[in-house]
């Protein structure tokens, strides 16, 4: 009946990776204790992890209108729902909830981290999102997500000479690299004329696992593809 340890075994959960029990056990503290924002926000991280993005953001908005006096917990509400926008496709929403948890938290740099990448990978408001990424690189130095973000802006913004700095940065930090950053670092190389180092990056990041779809057409082709 002690709210704290409910939502001990919920933090348990998210950091296993258990999403399917985490809507189970979220459920279940939600039942005991219908007022508290918390396992709403829970609920909803997991139904995004599980790719139901609709239930993710009905928990979440549940939950954000619940919060009382919490800006930290309202600005985690924000940028949880800016995210499952941004997966179902609902990228102006997702906009506008980025700008909100920013609006309470403007220096929080995994909000900063995660709108940028968005931003970048629909090649929407790109020097906003490099202004982002370098400040989440510069409140939180030496993350090899953030790195790997902040390449990826640059490079779609055509520096591809600085966008294969900071990819060698995010490679140097990350000793089992997956399969998205090294893809990354695959179509930076071609963009730089190295086919045949590109071509090598690819095959690397089919293996690990975690590339984009178009990996195999990439290696067939001999090419970046989009």
């Amino acid at each position: 009946d002690r709210f704290p340890i409910h939502a001990q075994v919920l933090q348990l959960s998210l950091q296993m990776g258990d999403h399917e029990s985490l809507v189970k056990e979220a459920a279940r503290t939600i039942e005991l204790f219908p007022t508290a924002p918390e396992a709403y926000l829970y609920k909803g991280i997991a139904h995004s992890q599980l790719h139901q993005y609709e239930q993710a953001i009905e928990e979440l908005v549940t939950g954000r209108d619940l919060v009382v006096d919490n800006a930290p917990l309202t600005a985690q509400f924000w940028s949880s729902l800016g995210e499952a926008y941004n997966a179902s496709k609902q990228f102006a929403k997702s906009d506008q909830a980025y700008e909100k948890a920013l609006a309470i938290l403007p220096n929080d740099p995994t909000a900063l981290n995660n709108w940028a990448y968005y931003l970048s990978l629909r090649g929407d408001q790109l020097e906003r999102a490099e202004r982002m990424s370098k400040r989440s690189n510069e409140l939180a130095p030496g993350q090899p997500s953030y790195q790997d973000t902040y390449a990826w802006v640059l490079f779609r913004m055509k520096r591809h000479a600085e966008a294969r700095e900071w990819i060698e940065k995010a490679i140097a930090g990350s000793p089992n690299a997956d399969g998205e950053l090294l893809e990354h670092y695959g179509d930076i190389l071609f963009e730089l004329g190295e086919q045949a180092n590109a071509l090598e990056k690819w095959k690397r990041a089919k293996e690990r696992g975690g590339a984009s779809e178009l990996i195999d057409r990439k290696i067939a082709e001999g090419r970046r593809v989009e």
